[in-house]
């Protein structure tokens, strides 16, 4: 999944970011990768079956999202 639709996604998030107000840039960069971040986590955790640590990542990506979504203009 985080190669395949989910890397779809990083693609979206990333051409996004380039194109928001140059002091947005940054930060909507580093959100997008943590954002990834947690998903390769959940992933780790999936594997493992570790449904806690899956939640916790989830909604750490969900956090991250939210943040993401907030540096878009309205």
């Amino acid at each position: 999944m985080i190669h395949g639709p989910l890397g779809r996604l990083r693609q979206d998030l990333r051409n996004i970011s380039d194109n928001l107000l140059p002091q947005d840039q940054v930060k909507a960069k580093a959100l997008a990768k943590d954002i990834f971040a947690h998903f390769e986590k959940i992933d780790a955790a999936a594997k493992a079956r570790n449904a806690n640590a899956a939640v916790e990542q989830f909604q750490g990506a969900l956090k991250d999202f939210n943040d993401y979504f907030n540096l878009l203009p309205s």
